[in-house]
């Protein structure tokens, strides 16, 4: 018997066999007829094409709306002065003792527990957030420039009450912020927070998902309900934060 042609031709593209069934039939349809058996070429076993994993990125799209927490700092690191009794310094003032009668009530209220202490004092940044002391304190990290900073926060002075958000670049800087305007509620309450911390060297934290977006240390009343959340911004950092904690 003469040699039969090759009618079939086989190709690889892309890892996937592909056959020219036509020839292929035509063939065994030739073999049949001779009475000799035809078998069909077996297709090369093949695998399929992977992808290296890549190293997720920061979302810079709008994450879902998220109340905007406003909490009093009554400690933070790298100085932790208001656990001790040690002089003024860095960020937080030493609390008044609880028994003296004098004591401001505001600044009274800030001193924290030992054991709430304990926990910012053992807290290394970055870390995850984490509720102390039956939830009256919140043991936290900032972010960005401030990612490694802790903070020992109080319960939330209020929630919420953003009336507007904007990212914009402030005349005279070079970097990416975002300016908020509370509501007529909430800068009430803002106005009175402020009032209690005034010229007492501690801070007021605008807080989003547990994290400290930004720490103000209060010179003064703030009774306008307008601040500026600043952090090194990228636009497209800055305009996600802003549609996310604006209403």
């Amino acid at each position: 018997m003469s040699e039969r042609p090759r009618s079939w031709v086989a190709a690889l593209v892309v890892g996937v066999p592909l056959t020219l069934l036509a020839s292929c039939a035509g063939d065994a349809g030739r073999d049949d007829a001779a009475g000799e058996r035809s078998t069909a070429p077996t297709p090369a076993p093949t695998t399929a094409p992977t992808t290296a994993p890549t190293t997720p990125e920061v979302a810079t799209s709008a994450a879902p709306p998220a109340p905007v927490e406003f909490r009093r700092v009554a400690a933070s690191t790298p100085s932790t002065a208001a656990c001790g009794s040690g002089p003024l310094g860095g960020r937080a003032a030493p609390p008044p003792a609880a028994s003296d009668p004098d004591a401001d009530p505001a600044a009274q209220a800030l001193a924290p527990p030992p054991e709430a202490c304990a926990g910012l004092l053992d807290l290394s940044c970055p870390a995850d957030p984490q509720p102390v002391v039956d939830g009256a304190y919140l043991l936290t990290c900032g972010v960005k420039d401030d990612a490694a900073i802790g903070y020992l926060l109080t319960s939330p002075d209020f929630t919420g009450g953003v009336a507007s958000a904007t990212a914009s670049i402030p005349e005279g800087e070079v970097v990416w912020s975002v300016a908020i305007q509370l509501d007529e509620a909430a800068t009430t309450a803002f106005a009175q927070v402020t009032a209690d911390l005034a010229d007492t060297g501690r801070q007021v934290a605008i807080v989003v998902g547990d994290r400290v977006l930004s720490a103000l240390t209060v010179e003064s009343v703030i009774d306008d309900g307008r601040s500026v959340i600043s952090g090194s911004f990228t636009e497209d950092e800055a305009k996600a934060l802003a549609a996310r904690i604006a209403p």
